[in-house]
């Protein structure tokens, strides 16, 4: 697991030591829409990147398809360093709407490194009935179900939820994050999946976190319970990564790699993502962060196989 892993040492070095600069203003495409805590780390990391490295960085949103928009637009990127992109892990390891003809092949692009985790949470609306597992699944028997907002990715989750519980949970997809609060508050939903930081959310009393996804207790938050100690056996990463064209030449993959890695773990950037998650960033580097992903999306393929078509 990458909450297990060392970051590695800056390589900023790389950075310094490489004569290659771009020519124009680099678009770094953002796989959400505006407004949301993706849009903002995306944000924060091309702003931190611009100002260490002197260069220009277009924040460029590209949502849609559950990651597929933004992966096809950075695919067909020219391999010059002129575009770089950012989104979550579980785009990249999660097939959208369960089909394993649409699975990413990781291989297709440069890994520039993972510069943040987002600890996926289950989260029900404040002073509500619904602030535990336990009252969810109370809940769903006495009202005969309960609806989950989930994105096109995790349409299968709904399903998991409904084996491991015993009762209906049906999803509602929505396009993004954006959508998902308004639903929630309005009443629309039950409950959200959520990938952003949650801390201010919870103290005015907006929200209850019911539960993480990932594989172990939220750091600084211990706590929310995961899904597993819940008897639900499902762990989702979600990681927040920097990947390029595939064919982008080793002088500029290295460059970016360096500078990244300096801005990731940066006081400012660490600070700013304190202050969105509720923790400190954790930068990993590319060559621990390709077999995870693998690994990550041998599980994710298990999951879509074992409950997307239900």
């Amino acid at each position: 697991m990458l909450a297990a892993m060392a970051s590695l040492p800056l390589a900023a070095q790389a950075a310094a030591n490489n004569s290659w600069q771009p020519r124009r203003p680099i678009e770094m495409l953002i796989s959400y829409p505006a407004g949301g805590g993706a849009d903002t780390i995306g944000r924060a990391l091309a702003a931190q990147v611009g100002r260490q490295a002197g260069w220009k960085i277009i924040p460029m949103n590209k949502p849609g398809a559950g990651g597929l928009v933004f992966l096809r637009d950075l695919s067909e990127a020219k391999p010059d360093g002129s575009r770089i992109g950012i989104c979550l892990s579980s785009q990249l390891t999660f097939p959208p709407g369960g089909s394993k003809s649409l699975a990413v092949n990781i291989d297709d692009y440069v890994l520039l490194g993972s510069v943040a985790t987002s600890y996926m949470t289950i989260l029900s609306k404040g002073g509500g009935p619904l602030a535990s597992i336990d009252a969810i699944k109370s809940y769903a028997k006495k009202n005969g179900s309960v609806s989950i907002a989930v994105s096109p990715t995790f349409s299968w989750l709904s399903h998991a939820l409904s084996d491991a519980l015993g009762v209906t949970v049906i999803g509602v997809v929505y396009k993004g994050a954006s959508e998902y609060l308004p639903a929630l508050l309005g009443g629309h939903v039950d409950l959200v999946v959520w990938a952003g930081g949650t801390q201010q959310l919870e103290a005015a009393g907006t929200v209850v976190v019911v539960a993480t996804l990932a594989s172990q207790r939220i750091p600084g938050d211990p706590s929310i319970p995961t899904l597993k100690e819940n008897g639900i056996p499902i762990e989702v990463e979600a990681d927040f990564i920097v990947l390029a064209p595939k064919a982008m030449d080793t002088g500029i993959t290295e460059t970016f790699t360096g500078v990244i890695a300096k801005a990731a773990q940066s006081p400012a950037f660490q600070s700013r993502m304190e202050a969105l998650l509720g923790r400190p960033a954790r930068y990993v580097a590319p060559q621990q962060l390709f077999p995870h992903l693998k690994a990550q999306q041998q599980v994710a393929l298990e999951y879509e196989s074992r409950y997307a078509k239900h």
